[in-house]
């Protein structure tokens, strides 16, 4: 454990912790609830839940979820959207040493369904408006459904299924449970990604990775007890996942939303509480840039703002320093499978000629390099695909050992696992990253390689432009043909147009053959563009 204690022997502002009793991802709502129980952890719809309230009430629903039978490695299957009820569940789950798999509210019963007998997930605690989606899994799977939002007249189809209110469970539960021996190498969480694929798969993560990750994050962010942490993010998203846990660990407060359904509602919520710490992804940026054109908006509470989960624009970055006036920008990459990998030190992006494309360097405690199409260690100044060694690594994937052999092979000399996460970079001469594309997504058209993410970057700076995304057609003369999917704001742009414009920003063999206006784009239930849909839309014609 050599490695935590370096990461979190760092004293922070009323803040610091012991190493040796920081081994797993609920220790710090632990301490927290000792050391502050009537802060405010959670603030939801304007609603104040403290360290006490959660650390109480997840006791409670673990003590019954022991009740009926869940032990250590069990899996506890959470289909709730962004809530207290959520949060409880997820730190029940650790408190028992089982296994939280948080499943995003907006996917439909068949993919719930797969999760839910992939996982073999036993109990599913789910809010009542769901039950459309969860109440037809109880003809064919023995579940027990823990209900939030309980009815009557809610009931279950199949005699090997029960119904139990949740919030009654709370009301009659004590909170003392038999705590079981949890080490830092038990697995404590799967999470569900569909990658390019849309077969959903389980990443497997243990305490250990867990604590890494929180440990490293709040580092190199600089998080501390007194920040507040505002966020749009769906907890059963890595990236959201984290604002709770590392939210908790620190003894932050969370104001936790639902989404950004209701832009003004989060911009109110913003003023409101102050919050000193906004992570959003490229599509919320987006929306809030085009929301401050129509009338300026400024948010100085705000210290530092985040980026994760597809690259930022380039352009989004000087009119988000105007919205953000004191807030550090940090752009990160990062997979499920390692939640984060490497970031952009604020300062650098200082020279945005050089630094706007970056996503930095690796994250503290990690290691980041690149290899060719051979496996091969390539040196600064080359493009190849970015591996990834540390403790923050995923275990494997649930129940998928060949799948898991693909992507973490054992580095030659030690032996430890290394991620290969496919993802296509360049690494300049100091060592900084920048995102080419993933795997699946470059494009080789008039024999170049061609990064979609570069062709977005430059198609959303143009005035006009407020989404893109790129992606790849069989064409019998090009190879590939590369076409781009935009949202506009300007009715005279059409596509000629914006083909012009493009032969001033980029390489004519990277100038799209074909522009696409949509009304809007798909999104995926985490709020990237979904490009998976944008295929299949070319498929069909």
């Amino acid at each position: 454990m050599h490695w935590l204690r370096l990461l979190i022997a760092r004293k922070r502002p009323d803040n610091s912790m012991t190493a040796s009793v920081l081994q797993t991802a609920v220790d710090g709502l632990r301490i927290q609830s000792g050391r502050c129980p009537d802060k405010p952890a959670l603030i939801i719809e304007g609603q104040i839940y403290t360290y006490r309230q959660l650390d109480q009430a997840s006791s409670q629903l673990a003590c019954w979820l022991q009740q009926q039978g869940m032990k250590k490695g069990d899996r506890l299957a959470i289909y709730l959207e962004n809530s207290f009820a959520a949060a409880i569940s997820i730190y029940a789950a650790i408190k028992l040493g089982a296994i939280f798999v948080v499943i995003n509210h907006q996917i439909k019963s068949a993919k719930l369904e797969r999760i839910i007998v992939d996982a073999e997930a036993s109990i599913l605690i789910a809010q009542e408006n769901l039950q459309q989606q969860f109440l037809p899994l109880l003809e064919t799977i023995p579940l027990t459904i823990l209900c939030v939002g309980f009815k009557e007249n809610l009931s279950a189809q199949e005699s090997h299924s029960v119904m139990v209110d949740f919030d009654q469970v709370l009301q009659e539960s004590s909170d003392g449970y038999l705590v079981p021996d949890i080490i830092p190498s038990d697995l404590v969480a799967l999470i569900y990604t569909s990658g390019t694929t849309g077969d959903p798969k389980g990443v497997m993560h243990t305490q250990s990775s867990m604590v890494f990750a929180i440990a490293s994050i709040s580092q190199y962010l600089n998080i501390h007890a007194e920040d507040k942490i505002l966020s749009v993010l769906p907890l059963a998203f890595s990236y959201g996942l984290y604002q709770l846990l590392i939210s908790v660990w620190q003894g932050a407060t969370l104001v936790l939303e639902k989404n950004f359904n209701y832009p003004a509602q989060i911009f109110n919520r913003l003023h409101e509480q102050q919050a000193t710490i906004f992570p959003a992804i490229p599509t919320v940026y987006s929306l809030i840039i085009a929301a401050d054109k129509r009338s300026a908006l400024q948010f100085p509470s705000v210290t530092r703002i985040t980026n994760a989960g597809a690259a930022l624009s380039p352009a989004f970055i000087t009119p988000l320093q105007s919205i953000f006036p004191n807030a550090n920008l940090f752009a990160m990459y990062g997979q499920t499978e390692c939640n984060r990998a490497c970031y952009l030190p604020p300062d650098y992006l200082q020279d945005l000629d050089k630094y706007s494309h970056s996503v930095g360097i690796a994250i503290p405690g990690t290691e980041i390099f690149l290899v060719d199409e051979q496996g091969q260690r390539l040196p600064p100044g080359h493009e190849g695909f970015l591996c990834v060694r540390g403790h923050h690594l995923m275990a494997g994937y649930w129940r998928k050992p060949e799948l898991t052999q693909r992507v973490l092979k054992p580095d030659v000399i030690s032996g430890e696992p290394i991620l290969h996460t496919g993802d296509w970079f360049y690494m300049d001469e100091q060592g900084f990253l920048f995102f080419r594309g993933r795997s699946d997504d470059i494009i080789k058209s008039r024999g170049e390689k061609v990064s979609p993410t570069e062709i977005e970057h430059a198609l959303t700076s143009l005035e006009g432009v407020n989404e893109a995304a790129v992606v790849a057609q069989d064409d019998e003369n090009l190879g590939q043909a590369i076409i781009a999917f935009v949202t506009v704001s300007v009715t005279d742009l059409i596509d000629r147009k914006i083909k012009k414009l493009m032969m001033d920003k980029v390489e004519s063999y990277m100038v799209p053959k074909d522009i696409i206006i949509l009304p809007e784009l798909p999104k995926t239930a985490n709020g990237k563009i979904d490009k998976l849909q944008l295929r299949e839309k070319l498929l069909k014609g």
